[in-house]
């Protein structure tokens, strides 16, 4: 969270975004913190999207929107891609992927026309 905040910071003395999607929950929070104390409304402002729907997602101010991911469907596609890879070594260059979900909350909105 702090190095999402220094590099929230850094972003807004450059320009001024209208949206910020963090690679998880937890960078998604330090940008909010970094907004609320920079005096941005979100999502008025600045609209934050997270991802991976942590616990705490629904408790911040505003509550994020973040894109879910099952974190058992990770974890049984790790293990499938890695039996794939002891099995055949010479194996690569095979692409995995999980289902994922907007979960939509407070912290973002379409933007203004």
């Amino acid at each position: 969270m702090k190095g999402a905040y220094a590099a929230c910071s850094a972003l807004l003395k450059q320009s001024a975004p209208k949206a910020i999607v963090a690679g998880n929950d937890l960078t998604a929070i330090g940008v909010l913190h970094c907004a609320y104390d920079a005096g941005l409304r979100v999502p008025e402002k600045l609209s934050v999207v997270g991802f991976d729907d942590i616990l705490f997602a629904e408790y911040t101010q505003p509550a994020l929107t973040t894109v879910a991911v099952a974190r058992t469907e990770i974890g049984k596609v790790a293990f499938s891609a890695l039996w794939a890879m002891m099995a055949d070594p010479e194996l690569n260059g095979r692409e995995y992927g999980v289902g994922t979900r907007l979960v939509v909350r407070q912290s973002a909105r379409p933007p203004e026309r």
